[in-house]
């Protein structure tokens, strides 16, 4: 079995906030994961698993709540769902 750690790092590359995931889950539950925790910023560097219109969009304007595919009950298993829904609490400063 793999894992993923998701991490929020600011400019300097000290943990903000991390989730981690079995690896054969999308990033787009770690990006949904961490998406509140992240800090206002001018730019970000991440991934390209993390390219995607809706997370593009939540970055831009935070209150639009932009639906997540990945976290769509037509895309995904429930237990995806469970994880993406718990892993809101789960960050460390």
């Amino acid at each position: 079995m793999n894992t993923k750690l998701h991490a929020v790092t600011d400019a300097n590359g000290r943990s903000l906030s991390f989730f981690m995931t079995a690896g054969q889950i999308s990033d787009y539950i770690g990006a949904a994961a961490l998406l509140d925790e992240l800090p206002k910023a001018q730019w970000l560097l991440a991934d390209r698993g993390y390219d995607a219109d809706w997370f593009r969009d939540a970055l831009e304007n935070p209150a639009s709540q932009a639906e997540n595919p990945a976290t769509s009950p037509s895309n995904t298993t429930n237990a995806a769902i469970a994880v993406a829904t718990a892993s809101r609490s789960c960050s460390a400063v």
